[in-house]
């Protein structure tokens, strides 16, 4: 928890970021993090894993590709009404 914080509070005093993309990374995160197992073995059923390429070039790779899919399901979710008061 207090790595979290440290990181949050980086981005926000050194990187600067827009307070608007920092309400939606704040917003849809935990809907993020119920769905990333699932985007995970999605890709590893498509053949995509760790072992795809050289662990030092996969991992970060797939890393990237886990979290824009998960915040992209997160996002779509939000915005359906039912989902968004009872699941995310």
């Amino acid at each position: 928890m207090c790595e979290a914080a440290a990181v949050f509070v980086f981005f926000r005093e050194r990187l600067n970021f827009p307070v608007r993309f920092m309400r939606a990374l704040s917003q849809y995160s935990f809907g993020a993090y119920l769905a990333h197992p699932a985007v995970i073995e999605f890709l590893a059923e498509l053949g995509l894993d760790s072992l795809t390429f050289s662990p030092a070039a996969s991992i970060p790779v797939i890393a990237v590709i886990v979290f824009v899919i998960s915040f992209g399901i997160s996002a779509v979710l939000n915005h359906i009404p039912v989902l968004k008061k009872y699941i995310v």
